[in-house]
């Protein structure tokens, strides 16, 4: 198994979603989402994007959550996560994902001699 840097692999991803046909807009801003029942529009400030999915990262424009029905009320539960890397040999070339009604887990295989662990929970 050979190790791929993150930035590496966001290309590649980033590369293969644009083959399938997907748009991409990377650093730009989003002022408004509509949604009806066969599209979204996103307003970018490097014009409009029509899709039947929308993803972002960074969700941070309040204008952007608003208009797309997600800026909910926010819930008192709390998330918490913890991080560590493990000098281990990986088992797997996969992420692996662990999921039950307490929280997630995220293996993933860093370098050649180690894997990452991320478990992901809620306070009650």
């Amino acid at each position: 198994m050979g190790w791929v840097s993150g930035a590496r692999y966001c290309r590649a991803l980033a590369r293969r979603a644009e083959e399938l046909g997907a748009v991409l807009r990377h650093r730009c801003w989003v002022s408004r989402v509509e949604v009806n029942s066969n599209e979204a529009v996103v307003y970018t400030t490097q014009g409009k994007v029509f899709g039947r999915l929308v993803a972002a990262a960074r969700w941070t424009s309040f204008a952007a959550s608003k208009s797309s029905g997600l800026d909910a009320a926010p819930n008192r539960r709390r998330r918490f996560a913890l991080r560590q890397h493990y000098k281990i040999r990986p088992w797997t070339n996969f992420v692996e994902v662990y999921i039950d009604d307490k929280g997630e887990a995220v293996v993933t295989p860093v370098s050649d001699e180690s894997v990452g662990i991320t478990l992901f929970g809620k306070t009650e």
